[in-house]
C-alpha cells in the first residue's frame, strides 16, 4: 500500500478554488486537454458531487497492461462534505474491482491573503499477486504527473479565466 500527498498554493481564495475545482468548462479542459484522456464523460454532477467516467492514457509496464486490457477504463465518484470541505473521491475499476483500492481526499486551507493551499492525499493498494507493487507504482507515477499538470492548468485558469477580485 502506498501513501501520496501533494500540496500546492494557489493565488486564489478557498471558495473560487472550490468553484473552478468544481466547474465543468475547468474539468473538461482539464481531463481531454491537460491530461489528454481518449474518453471523459461526467455522468452525474450536482453542487456537491460527481461522477464521471474516464478512459486515461496511461504508460503500463507489460503485466500491468495485459491485466488491464487495451481499453483501461474507471468510474470516479467524488463528494463534497462537511466544514471545512473536504472533496472524497475513489476509482472503481472493472479489470480489478475490490482488488485495486484508489481514493483520496483533496482539501483547500487559507494561505494568506488572496492565496490557498490545495491538499491531496492518494491511498493506493493493489492485492494482486506478484504485481501489486508494480500496480501500485504505475499509479503513483501518474497520480504525481496529474498533478503537476492539474497545478498549472489551474494556475492558468485563474489567470485568464477567473476575474480579477473574485479569488
Amino acid at each position: 500500500m502506498r501513501n501520496l500527498d501533494n500540496r500546492h498554493t494557489f493565488a486564489c481564495d478557498v471558495d473560487t478554488f472550490w468553484r473552478v475545482f468544481l466547474d465543468p468548462a475547468f474539468n473538461r479542459e482539464l481531463f481531454v486537454e491537460a491530461l489528454a484522456f481518449r474518453k471523459f464523460e461526467v455522468v452525474a454532477q450536482t453542487e456537491t458531487s460527481r461522477t464521471m467516467r474516464a478512459t486515461p492514457k496511461v504508460n503500463m509496464p507489460k503485466p500491468v497492461a495485459a491485466l488491464f486490457g487495451d481499453g483501461f477504463s474507471y468510474e470516479e465518484q467524488g463528494r463534497l462534505e462537511g466544514t471545512p470541505r473536504v472533496w472524497r473521491w475513489k476509482i472503481v475499476t472493472k479489470a480489478l474491482g475490490e482488488k485495486f483500492r484508489n481514493e483520496g481526499t483533496v482539501r483547500a486551507e487559507p494561505a494568506g491573503e488572496g492565496k490557498c493551499t490545495r491538499i491531496d492525499t492518494i491511498t493506493l493498494e493493489a492485492k494482486v499477486f506478484g504485481i501489486g507493487g508494480l500496480i501500485e507504482g504505475t499509479a503513483e507515477k501518474e497520480a504525481r504527473d496529474g498533478w503537476g499538470k492539474t497545478n498549472a492548468l489551474m494556475e492558468r485558469w485563474l489567470r485568464e479565466k477567473v476575474p480579477t477580485g473574485a479569488g
